[in-house]
Parts: C-alpha cells; sequence; structure tokens
C-alpha cells in the first residue's frame, strides 16, 4: 500500500487523496493508519476512512469518508464564524437524478437571501479550499432526514456550529 500511495503522489496532481478500506482489509487489521499518517507526517493532504461493507451501506460509507475529511484533512479550528454562512449537506449524489441541478438551486436561493454558501459536493462546490472553511460556518443545513445529520452532530461537536435538519 505504501508503494501504492507514493506512485500514486507521483503521477496524479491532486489536491487530497483519500484512501478507502475494504473488508478484506478491515477484516485483517491491516494498519492502514499508520501508513497514512506517515504522509500526513510529510505534509501530504490524505486521509483514510475505514469503510469495510460490514460496517453499513454507501450511506455509512458516505459519512465515515466525510468524517475522515473533517477530523484528518480540515482538522482543529477554534477561529470566528463567518457571519452569514452555511454548510450544505446534501443528499447522496447519484441517488438523486437531479442532484446537480437541485444543489445548484439550492445554492442560488440561500445567497439570494444574503448567505454564503459551502455546497461541499457538485459542479457548485470549490473543491477542497470549501471544506477547510467548514468549521468557520455558522449553520449546518442538512437536507436529508438521516445523511449527513451525523456530520452534522459530529460539527456542532467540534466546531461548535448549529444545525438543522428540519425543512
Amino acid at each position: 500500500m505504501r508503494e501504492l500511495i507514493k506512485a500514486s503522489i507521483k503521477i496524479l496532481d491532486a489536491d487530497l487523496f483519500v484512501v478507502l478500506t475494504g473488508c478484506i482489509s478491515d477484516l485483517v487489521g491491516d494498519d492502514v493508519g499508520s501508513i497514512v499518517r506517515e504522509f500526513q507526517d510529510q505534509g501530504i493532504s490524505i486521509v483514510y476512512a475505514e469503510t469495510g461493507g460490514f460496517k453499513g451501506n454507501n450511506f455509512t460509507g458516505h459519512e465515515l469518508v466525510t468524517r475522515a475529511i473533517i477530523d484528518q484533512y480540515v482538522g482543529d479550528y477554534d477561529g470566528p464564524k463567518k457571519q452569514g454562512s452555511v454548510n450544505v449537506w446534501s443528499l447522496l449524489p447519484y441517488h438523486n437524478t437531479f442532484w446537480r441541478g437541485d444543489l445548484t438551486e439550492i445554492k442560488r436561493i440561500l445567497e439570494g437571501i444574503g448567505l454564503n454558501v459551502n455546497i461541499l459536493f457538485g459542479q457548485e462546490s470549490k473543491g477542497v479550499t470549501e471544506w477547510k472553511d467548514i468549521p468557520k460556518a455558522q449553520f449546518n443545513l442538512v437536507l436529508s432526514p438521516w445523511l449527513g445529520l451525523q456530520t452534522a452532530k459530529h460539527l456542532e461537536e467540534k466546531y461548535l456550529v448549529q444545525r438543522g435538519n428540519e425543512i
């Protein structure tokens, strides 16, 4: 795995690398975290998430990956909040045929009432730089009754960002 990560870093120009485990590596106990931490210690933007299929479905995996990015890439923050900013936690991409258009419209509406919107996924996202702004938000808007709720709860505890999931 170490050699694969080295090769990937060498040939890919990426802002963030994400290593996901599967059932086999989770069952045999591969220490993926220690290998990834070696690269993190070298200043490489890389995170890992233990996403073996027995841990749950794709919704669970989505939450595990977003939490890994928040904890390992975004990191700690105790600075000021950006006035009028909101993180939007959407439906799982590709589970909604119209997710791209929906996120574009949600962002347009929220910006129309004067909010600064971190859309985080899709064509309206500014990429990993937007993820770094997550802890600066005043509010987390969760569009799904279940997906994103655990992430928003985590952000409420970690960064004191309020959440809402009632639309």
